[in-house]
């Protein structure tokens, strides 16, 4: 798992699974649109999620620039 790269996260009323999106994101990015997010649509819980080891190969290339933007 990751520290610094993170996916968006909900889950919906009613529903016991979580959903993860497809996208990377530097996590304080993922924690403002989280935040955004949970102030649109109050009935479903968004929050940053840290990328899991699967997640960060299956987008190697995205995770290396967001990694190389969070080092300058």
């Amino acid at each position: 798992m990751s520290d610094r790269i993170c996916v968006l996260a909900w889950q919906e009323p009613g529903l016991t699974g979580v959903s993860r999106g497809e996208k990377l994101h530097v996590c304080e990015d993922a924690r403002l649109m989280a935040d955004e997010l949970n102030r649109e649509y109050p009935d479903i819980h968004h929050w940053a999620a840290p990328a899991t080891d699967v997640e960060l190969a299956l987008h190697a290339a995205q995770a290396a620039r967001l990694m190389a933007l969070e080092t300058h």
